[in-house]
């Protein structure tokens, strides 16, 4: 079975995000709030088009939660238990900032096309 090796210096990319810190770790393990339907203007394609794109973010989010099981085999996990952790909530950090960006995005995009549709 393969082990997951790691050299002994890791270099990181400047533009990579850095790994959370174990403090805040769990930060991510449950989803932003999303606006309610009702404040949502549905006939504004954008809008509609971010609904599909979060979606699809929330659907990585789901599939992270579990991260590393499944993709990593169960030594590689027990002997690098911090990294293990450390990347399952790099993942969750991503996508639960772009669900929360996509969020505000809808709430924007909904009043401004609530207000054009007023005046």
């Amino acid at each position: 079975m393969h082990v997951l090796r790691l050299p002994d210096v890791v270099s990181c990319d400047p533009d990579v995000r850095p790994f959370p810190s174990s403090s805040e770790y769990g930060e991510w393990d449950t989803l932003p709030a999303d606006p309610p339907e009702h404040e949502l203007d549905l006939t504004n394609e954008d809008v509609l088009d971010a609904l599909k794109r979060r979606e699809r973010i929330k659907a990585d989010w789901y599939a992270d939660l579990n991260y590393p099981h499944g993709v990593w085999p169960p030594e590689s996990i027990e002997q690098n238990p911090d990294l293990a952790e450390a990347w399952r909530n790099w993942f969750l950090r991503r996508s639960w900032q772009g669900i929360k960006f996509i969020n505000g995005c809808l709430r924007i995009w909904s009043q401004e096309s609530q207000q054009q549709q007023a005046a």
